[in-house]
């Protein structure tokens, strides 16, 4: 039967709203409001220059991390000796494709590519990752683990890990990607369905077959190439010519390849000298926002703090905070869960981490934010959120969006039934100032509601939506008994001191 269209067009919705948190994105909406490019002119720029931030080498893009692997790709040998050498080598736990194949294939799809691009990652830099390793960084138990490497083997791609047994490393397998150019010659060019099977998103695919084109074009160039490209190589060799014509139409031009990104603006754009300035300058601070060294932390863009709800993403301020995506601790559990079977207390210990990164860096992930970031769907995730003793402050929580006026609820009932700020501020993880806040907001509804204003005209008068203001008029029914009266009687004062500031500043 399928997923509902009602699920379908939600998933739909968080990737579009994801997607405008793309670094790509990101740079046409500023190619196009500061530079004045046109729209058509700025989406292709943007991937231009997203291509060309991603070939440095010691640039840092949205979803990159450090991360220690061994020394060389045949380090097999399992750690716990104290002999086993490390080094620390680049990967991408996540990126923008991740989005497109989420769409097209779902969450599955999207946690084996992230997987195997980290696992290629590492042996383009002559490195493997450990079993623990991928468990921690992508949420998954080691069984469903073993299961899914099991699944690649079984379709002969290669996927190396520490502790590899020795007739697996024996056995032949390939770069997927090889594995790809093989079944789309032999499928005369399907090249959807044989990236699907390949778990790669078709853009990635189709760079695959552009690289290989050139590759098969000019395969006297193989002074730098990777053991990928080696593979491709040996492959394309072994081919009729009448094979690779289906190859071919993805061919780059030679220019393409060798033009540094000024001689690009200049030829491609016809920009002139002062706007390629401009540009390269613009480049230079994103660089300089971008910069993350050390271990475990990615860039992630968020949504600013003062972003109002309902503000079209378009319009929003997005803020690269820095996000401690994997620390040591991560892995420090339980006597019996030494093997990490269980996941949970991990992965709640990452969305209030993840959030609490964020909201002091000036921003506010969302439950679509956290399902990128954790590779787990939004249901998954407001199920360990309900279960938290210490709740994550959530852009829809704070920002008074959908769900989010639960936490204010909260708050007010802890604080009705004579709990501190001190101690509510433990128990929710939300900071003193937003405590007083909230406090203060429902003290002005309590005010209005005993001057016999209806729902309708405190929502007006404050502000607020009409949700909230039911909810908290719910609030005021329910301890609306004697042994409460303390609280409702400190409530009226705060809302008249509150309401003389408010006088005061000319409000």
């Amino acid at each position: 039967m399928g997923r509902p269209k009602e699920f379908k067009a939600r998933l739909k919705y968080q990737i579009e709203t994801l997607s405008k948190k793309t670094l790509t994105n990101q740079l046409k909406v500023e190619l196009n409001k500061n530079l004045g490019l046109s729209p058509i002119e700025a989406e292709l720029l943007a991937l231009d220059l997203k291509e060309h931030l991603n070939l440095e080498t010691e640039m840092f893009l949205p979803g990159q991390l450090l991360i220690s692997g061994t020394m060389t790709a045949t380090s097999y040998r399992r750690g716990g000796r104290g002999d086993k050498a490390e080094k620390t080598i680049k990967i991408t736990p996540l990126s923008q494709e991740d989005l497109e194949l989420k769409l097209a294939a779902g969450i599955k799809a999207l946690k084996i590519n992230r997987i195997l691009r980290v696992i290629e990652e590492a042996q383009a830099q002559d490195s493997l990752l450990s079993m623990r390793q991928l468990v921690l960084l992508f949420n998954i138990t080691p069984t469903a683990l073993r299961k899914i490497l099991k699944e690649l083997r079984d379709k002969e791609i290669s996927a190396p890990t520490v502790g590899l047994r020795k007739d697996l490393r024996e056995r032949k397998f390939y770069c997927r990607s090889t594995l790809l150019l093989k079944d789309y010659l032999a499928s005369r060019g399907n090249l959807k369905e044989n990236a699907s099977k390949y778990y790669l998103p078709v853009k990635r695919a189709e760079n695959i077959l552009k690289e290989a084109a050139y590759l098969a074009k000019h395969p006297e160039n193989t002074n730098s190439l990777t053991a990928e490209k080696k593979e491709w190589l040996e492959f394309l060799t072994r081919c009729e010519e009448e094979e690779l014509k289906f190859l071919l139409d993805y061919h780059l031009e030679e220019s393409d390849k060798a033009l540094d990104l000024r001689a690009k603006l200049k030829q491609d754009y016809s920009f002139s000298p002062v706007k390629i300035r401009a540009i390269m300058l613009f480049l230079n601070e994103l660089k300089f926002k971008l910069a993350v060294a050390a271990r475990g932390k990615t860039i992630y863009q968020a949504v600013s703090a003062t972003t109002r709800a309902g503000e079209p993403l378009e319009q929003a301020e997005l803020i690269p905070v820095e996000i401690d995506f994997l620390l040591p601790e991560d892995g420090v559990t339980e006597e019996d869960n030494r093997e990490l079977n269980r996941l949970k207390e991990i992965k709640q210990r990452k969305i209030l981490r993840y959030c609490q990164n964020a909201k002091v860096q000036g921003a506010y992930l969302s439950y679509a934010d956290l399902s990128f970031l954790l590779g787990i769907n939004t249901e998954s995730l407001r199920q360990l959120v309900k279960e938290m003793d210490i709740k994550p402050p959530l852009r829809g929580y704070a920002c008074d969006i959908g769900r989010g006026i639960s936490h204010k609820e909260e708050i007010i009932k802890l604080y009705l039934e004579m709990y501190t700020e001190t101690e509510i501020a433990q128990r929710t993880g939300h900071s003193y100032e937003a405590i007083e806040e909230y406090i203060r907001e429902f003290a002005v509804v309590y005010l209005l509601k005993e001057r016999g204003l209806n729902p309708a005209l405190i929502r007006k008068t404050t502000g607020r939506s009409r949700k909230l203001i039911e909810a908290y008029l719910k609030l005021i029914r329910e301890y609306d008994r004697a042994e409460y009266a303390f609280r409702f009687h400190q409530l009226e004062k705060i809302a008249a001191l509150s309401a003389r500031e408010g006088e005061k500043r000319g409000l």
